[in-house]
Parts: structure tokens; sequence; C-alpha cells
């Protein structure tokens, strides 16, 4: 479940710990450190992420460009799986005991 607030160019978002892996926001949350101050605290099973423009940017903006950046890391993430699972499928598939590879 997420949960925000927003205000003029500043938001706090809380969100479970099993909705984004915390590699992946770490690594939104670097990528956003130009524009915007960010925090970031865990509380039990909740992640609290504190995001302010340095500009005059609109909270909403921020916030979508923010869960934006976060699925497509998960995507190419998911994508990388997906292309290490078919690699190793076909070393699986062709071994030295098999005449065909």
């Amino acid at each position: 479940m997420i949960e925000y607030s927003l205000k003029k160019n500043a938001a706090i978002i809380e969100f479970e710990d099993s909705v984004y892996p915390y590699p992946i926001i770490l690594e939104a949350a670097h990528n956003f450190l130009e524009g915007c101050w960010v925090t970031l605290e865990k509380k039990g099973k909740r992640y609290i992420l504190g995001i302010e423009s340095k500009e005059d940017d609109e909270a909403s903006e921020i916030i979508s460009a923010f869960f934006n950046f976060m699925n497509g890391l998960i995507f190419s993430k998911i994508s990388e799986e997906a292309n290490d699972d078919e690699k190793n499928k076909g070393e699986d598939e062709c071994r030295p005991e098999k005449e065909e590879c």
C-alpha cells in the first residue's frame, strides 16, 4: 500500500517494503539528488520517502517522475533476469553427453 501527502513542491510518500526492493528505491533516490532534496527512512516494514524540488516543480510532477523511474528500473531488472534465465536455460540444454546443442 502506498500513502502520500503533497505540498506545493514537496511530497512525503510511505509504502511497505514489499512494494519496491530497497536497491531500486536507493537508485531512484540517488538519481533525483541533483534536482531534489531526498530523505529516506525505514520504520518497521515501511519506507518513508521525503522529496522536495530544488526548483519550483510541482509535487505531483516530481512524484510521477520518481515512480516512473522506479518502475523503469524494475522493468529493466526483470528483463535482465529473464535474459539470464534464457541464457542459463540454453546452457543446461547443451551438455557434452548430448549430441545436439
